[in-house]
């Protein structure tokens, strides 16, 4: 699959390699880090990544990786971290991507 069809949404930094980050911005793949999601707000950067997506694909798949979820709202998940989204904002973007015509699947 194309890098500049993939999207990853709320990595925390420090919870992922430079090595790694740099091989997916040279696959084309659009990052967005946890401070991105802080500064553009998580749901609306959702929302622009669903668009984006939705003008290359025809259908959209999603995984969702409970592990960006504030560590305090979520301790149960392995890789949390605190900082981490908000549940409920993980929880509205989940509707925002399960409405979108694109979407066909999601894990």
């Amino acid at each position: 699959m194309p890098g500049a069809h993939i999207s990853q949404i709320g990595l925390a930094p420090f919870a992922n390699t430079k090595k790694a980050h740099d091989k997916a911005k040279r696959a084309g793949i659009s990052v967005h880090t946890l401070s991105a999601c802080t500064e553009r707000g998580f749901v609306s950067l959702v929302r622009g990544e669903l668009e984006r997506l939705s003008r290359l694909c025809d259908t959209i798949y999603v995984d969702f990786d409970i592990d960006v979820i504030d560590r305090a709202q979520m301790p149960a998940a392995p890789g949390a971290r605190p900082g981490g989204i908000a549940a409920r904002n993980f929880f509205e973007a989940a509707r925002v991507i399960a409405a979108h015509q694109r979407s066909v699947a999601s894990t």
